[in-house]
């Protein structure tokens, strides 16, 4: 039973990307500048280093391409960065 509600609830890559982004997107205090700057730039870092998503069915890991480093790893329908 735990093992289909693993398969079932692991995190897409959409939502590593989106905790990768949401949480490191924090340039300044205010939050337009955040959503805007921030965003962007995230955006644009993780298009030059690259994203990598790995589904092993019960849990994923999100790595950076470039360094082959694991940044995100998702159990249960939750995303933590590491």
């Amino acid at each position: 039973m735990v093992i289909i509600v693993l398969l079932v609830s692991n995190p897409n890559e959409q939502k590593h990307r989106s905790e990768l982004i949401d949480t490191n997107s924090r340039v300044s205090g205010i939050e337009l500048i955040d959503d805007t700057l921030g965003n962007l730039a995230m955006h644009l870092g993780m298009g030059i280093a690259g994203f990598e998503y790995n589904n092993y069915y019960l849990f994923s890991v999100g790595k950076v391409r470039l360094t082959d480093e694991p940044v995100s790893f998702g159990v249960a329908g939750f995303v933590f960065l590491l």
